[in-house]
């Protein structure tokens, strides 16, 4: 693609930031009471997701990617799937404890990255398991909103559907937090010495026991 790298920028970061305006458009949406209201949100998590997906094709495609705009990227991401999660709770199908685990998970995360910044100049980047709990979060966020869109009684293979998307989300954003965890932790422990053989260790010793058994020859020899 022939475009400037001013242009490319501009593109990618307008992708990022129109996820915004679809978070707060879904939450509003939820106030409405129409079934079309409804369907709208599942569309609007559907471009949600979507541009998430198209930021970083633009990116690498377009030779832009930096570590900023990376860290706005999961910015970006964490707002707005807070903002949908928040709205799922509040009409009733989220449960509180995925919301809770959500926000947790991203709040250490930062911090985790920040203290790697502070320690070494580089916060660590995304790790693939943060990527893989960004789909898993994205797919359980959209099951949910079509589960509501469908009606307020879903059938039971919505509401199985629903408990294994929660289930799997849950799951892949805990070890996603200890991924980041047993990363940081390995790369801030401190270097051991480098171990000695047996052979290092007596060298220096017999050297000086010999010299120490010198000196009172010399002595003796000197006195005679």
């Amino acid at each position: 693609m022939n475009i400037s790298a001013t242009a490319a920028h501009r593109l990618v970061f307008g992708v990022t930031m129109a996820r915004l305006p679809f978070a707060i458009a879904f939450f509003l949406c939820s106030y409405v009471p129409d079934g079309r209201a409804r369907w709208a949100m599942v569309a609007l998590g559907l471009l949600v997701e979507a541009s998430d997906l198209l930021d970083g094709y633009l990116a690498r495609r377009l030779g832009v990617t930096t570590p900023v705009g990376a860290m706005m990227d999961s910015t970006v991401d964490h707002v707005v799937r807070t903002t949908e999660a928040v709205t799922l709770l509040a009409v009733g199908v989220l449960p509180a404890p995925v919301l809770v685990v959500m926000i947790g998970r991203d709040a250490a995360v930062s911090a985790i990255r920040q203290l790697s910044l502070r320690r070494s100049g580089h916060d660590g980047g995304t790790r693939r398991s943060g990527k893989l709990k960004g789909i898993a979060q994205g797919i359980c966020l959209v099951t949910l909103t079509t589960s509501y869109a469908v009606g307020p009684a879903p059938a039971l293979c919505w509401r199985t559907l629903n408990s294994v998307v929660v289930g799997v989300a849950l799951l892949v954003t805990v070890l996603s937090l200890l991924d980041y965890s047993i990363a940081y932790w390995r790369s801030a422990r401190p270097l051991l010495p480098p171990k000695r053989d047996a052979g290092d260790v007596l060298r220096p010793q017999s050297k000086s026991t010999r010299s120490s058994n010198s000196m009172p020859t010399a002595t003796s020899s000197t006195t005679n």
